[in-house]
């Protein structure tokens, strides 16, 4: 009898670490599909380096349960205030901008949303028909340079990047026509231009003994910027050369095409008199076309001072902008910052 009621606890045991896997295993995967079918990137106002910087500085209260800023007897809910779900999911679906965008007469790169109801060699033909290399391939729900592949050449390379894609469950893929130049983050709330940097991408110099790879793990801390993290090998390869390969004395290379300070970039400030004032207008009338009141336009051009029309591509909106802890102590920005928000 002794022996019953053992075997029927740890048969109830049993179960109940079953189940326990089980709804681990679940949540687990909910939590892999929603981080890559996310709409919205995380939004910047509940940081506690935003209270540090800004909220303290300029006597703003926030309300993180109603989502509420408060100053001077103004309160702005930094939901409803600035973006509706909607527009910033219409935003952050790259293949629903580029298209909105394109029909709206303004500059995006020329595209093809991968068709995962054929074949891929009919996929392949629709790619060589519209497109010309190099192109880039992107996951259409990416954020922050991840799951972009820059410098792709051939068809076996756009093969290859697709499976990797769709080996991890992202479906949703937009193949472009590489676009090259200068790359600017604009950002825009409530009608205004806020501020303008330029990405300064990060270069790899030789010193005659280290590797590439080498050089890569101290770019951090040797210019103190965040370490580069998407490095693409066939850029390298390119260039002739691996990341193991040693790097000449003072040999400078590209590790990546994918700028930006969230992979070893740096950022240079620019005057809104140093933007021709129809790119200006450009700028507002893209959020006004994709029904935003906050973004961060990714824009890639030669000079901010030729006019769009002549040269110059939208690369990304983003309708939740990250907001650097450099842009967070520049007064120039700030100042600007809190005045449009509450203006």
């Amino acid at each position: 009898m002794i022996y019953y009621y053992i075997n029927i606890y740890y048969m109830g045991l049993s179960i109940s670490i079953i189940s326990v896997i089980i709804v681990c295993i679940l949540s687990i995967s909910l939590y892999i599909y929603f981080k890559q079918n996310k709409i919205i990137e995380p939004m910047v106002f509940t940081s506690n380096n935003m209270a540090k910087n800004i909220y303290n500085k300029y006597n703003i209260k926030i309300d993180e349960n109603k989502e509420l800023l408060y100053r001077n007897g103004t309160s702005i809910s930094y939901n409803n205030n600035l973006n509706s779900k909607e527009s910033a999911g219409r935003a952050n679906n790259k293949i629903e901008t580029s298209k909105i965008l394109g029909n709206s007469g303004l500059p995006v790169c020329t595209y093809v949303e991968w068709n995962n109801n054929i074949d891929n060699l009919t996929n392949l033909q629709i790619i060589n028909n519209k497109l010309s290399f190099p192109l880039v391939i992107k996951f259409n729900w990416g954020a922050q340079g991840k799951d972009v592949f820059t410098d792709v050449t051939d068809n076996a390379h756009i093969m290859k990047k697709i499976t990797k894609l769709q080996n991890e469950g992202k479906k949703s893929i937009i193949l472009e026509e590489q676009t090259y130049g200068n790359k600017y983050r604009i950002m825009v709330m409530n009608d205004r231009i806020v501020y303008t940097s330029k990405d300064i991408p990060p270069r790899i110099i030789g010193d005659g003994h280290s590797t590439i790879r080498e050089l890569i793990n101290i770019y951090p801390k040797k210019y103190e910027v965040k370490p580069i993290t998407i490095i693409n090998e066939e850029l390298m390869h390119q260039q002739g050369y691996e990341l193991d390969n040693i790097l000449e004395l003072k040999k400078e290379i590209k590790v990546s095409n994918v700028v930006g300070i969230s992979n070893g970039g740096k950022q240079k400030y620019i005057e809104d008199y140093e933007i021709h004032p129809f790119n200006i207008n450009m700028f507002l009338q893209i959020n006004k076309i994709l029904g935003l009141n906050f973004s961060g336009i990714d824009y890639m051009t030669n000079d901010l001072m030729t006019p769009y029309f002549e040269d110059g591509k939208i690369i990304e909106v983003n309708p939740y902008p990250g907001f650097s802890v450099t842009e967070q102590k520049t007064p120039s920005i700030t100042d600007k910052w809190v005045s449009t928000l509450f203006g």
